[in-house]
C-alpha cells in the first residue's frame, strides 16, 4: 500500500524536499489529516474522485498509483477516526471507478 500523504508531518515533507503546506510549519508535530476540517476531507474526497475519473478517461498511465494513494489516505483518515469506516467501505467499491 502507498505512503498516506495526509500521515505527513512536517519532518516528512523536509525529509523528501517536498514544500510543506502552512499550516504543519505552525504545527509541527501533526499531520495534514489531523488539521483538516470535515469540509476540507469532504472536498478532498470529492477531488480526488474528480481527478480519478479525469485520468481515467485520459488513459493517464499514473491513474493506479493515483487511486493507491488516495486509498491509502482515506485508509489514514479512518486509522485516526476522520472517516467512518462505512464511508471508507463506501468509497473504495470498484464500482465507484468504472469510469
Amino acid at each position: 500500500m502507498a505512503d498516506a500523504e495526509l500521515s505527513w508531518k512536517l519532518q516528512d515533507y523536509l525529509d523528501r524536499k517536498q514544500e510543506a503546506p502552512e499550516r504543519l510549519i505552525a504545527n509541527p508535530e501533526r499531520c495534514e489529516g489531523e488539521l483538516m476540517s470535515e469540509d476540507e476531507i469532504e472536498e478532498y474526497i470529492n477531488d480526488a474522485m474528480r481527478a480519478l475519473m479525469v485520468m481515467s478517461e485520459q488513459g493517464s498511465e499514473r491513474l493506479e498509483q493515483v487511486r493507491s494513494d488516495f486509498f491509502a489516505d482515506l485508509e489514514f483518515l479512518v486509522s485516526i477516526d476522520r472517516l467512518a469506516a462505512d464511508d471508507y467501505a463506501e468509497i473504495i467499491k470498484p464500482e465507484n471507478y468504472e469510469f
